[in-house]
């Protein structure tokens, strides 16, 4: 289950930054 853990927190983290992505792309698109 080790394994499976982590794997699900790469997972977890990989959709927390592409979420933050989104934000910073948000925000870009406001500042233009």
């Amino acid at each position: 289950t080790w394994t499976h853990n982590k794997t699900i927190q790469k997972a977890i983290e990989s959709l927390r930054i592409s979420r933050e992505q989104k934000e910073y792309l948000r925000t870009l698109k406001k500042a233009n």
